[in-house]
């Protein structure tokens, strides 16, 4: 199993299932159009309030940001059913359906895969802010000059231990899509001495990824970008591109407001197609090669 392989599946998933691809990001734009037109009323307050220079409501603040959370929450599960979709077309293609898209025990054992691993890499975070601050704290005492490189050393090092784990569990949606039962520690077990392939092959997805982002933020939010620009990324400037950024979101709906969201959704349908095939590729086969070197044992 090669870089190129895992990459390729991405790309043959885009290809052989563009119909499905097309339904995905219709849903998602539908998705993110319906949670913006819910936020308007929320944030129409906040924008008015600003604008006359009054003192935000703690209680309407509250109640606005609890309705954002429950509206993201959804948004963030719809995203996670069309993942789970997308899983399905990669490693169960004969499983077709409408756009491969179900709501039953598959995406029930995604979300349960999505907790458990959210859990632990939130607590694997906390244990190494910790034992970077008493590094840190102790560096500090003793050598105070070396204290800020000794932190981005350190920072630096927590960054790798997360890419790591990332890597290394990186398979466990895709396998339990697979099997059809939730399988963390199998990705930890299929991907042991194929770190550096599997890196290599999610590095490149992002850099492919990353520029068409950086594309679609030119042609959508490039005014605002310029406006930072021409006050030197100053705070006060950054805030007043912001307001103009939020008003320019949630006031009248223009053509380039519909084309936003409308880039919006084909890139985050790229990036879970993508997501999807690389896994389910890389996956299928590095089971393949298990299965091979052991054959090759018993030839």
């Amino acid at each position: 199993m090669t870089v190129g392989d895992i990459i390729g599946g991405g790309f043959r998933l885009i290809r052989e299932r563009i119909g499905a691809v097309a339904v995905w990001a219709g849903l998602y734009l539908v998705m993110n159009v319906a949670v913006v037109l819910a936020l308007r009323p929320i944030m129409a307050g906040t924008l008015a309030a600003q604008a006359a220079g009054a003192a935000p409501d703690p209680a309407l603040m509250m109640a606005g940001m609890s309705q954002m959370f429950g509206l993201y929450l959804l948004l963030m599960i719809g995203l996670l059913v069309l993942y789970t979709a997308a899983l399905r077309a990669a490693v169960r293609p004969a499983e077709s359906g409408f756009a491969y898209l179900r709501l039953g025990m598959d995406e029930v054992r995604m979300v349960l895969v999505a907790l458990v691993l959210s859990v632990g890499f939130f607590l694997l975070y906390v244990l190494l802010a910790l034992v970077i601050g008493v590094i840190g704290g102790v560096v500090a005492v003793a050598a105070r000059a070396a204290a800020v490189p000794v932190f981005v050393l350190l920072g630096l090092i927590v960054f790798a231990v997360l890419i790591f784990f990332y890597v290394r569990f990186s398979l466990a949606f895709a396998l339990t899509m697979q099997r059809g039962k939730i399988m963390i520690g199998e990705s930890w077990n299929l991907t042991k001495g194929r770190f550096w392939t599997l890196f290599g092959a999610y590095f490149v997805v992002g850099l492919i990824v990353t520029v068409v982002s950086v594309v679609v933020l030119a042609i959508t939010q490039g005014s605002y970008i310029a406006e930072m620009a021409q006050g030197g990324f100053r705070p006060e400037a950054v805030q007043a591109a912001q307001r103009h950024q939020m008003e320019q979101q949630f006031g009248a709906i223009t053509v380039l407001t519909i084309l936003g969201w409308v880039l919006g959704a084909v890139l985050m349908t790229l990036w879970i197609t993508l997501a999807a095939g690389v896994a389910g590729a890389a996956a299928t086969g590095l089971r393949e090669d298990d299965f091979a070197d052991i054959a090759a044992v018993y030839e």
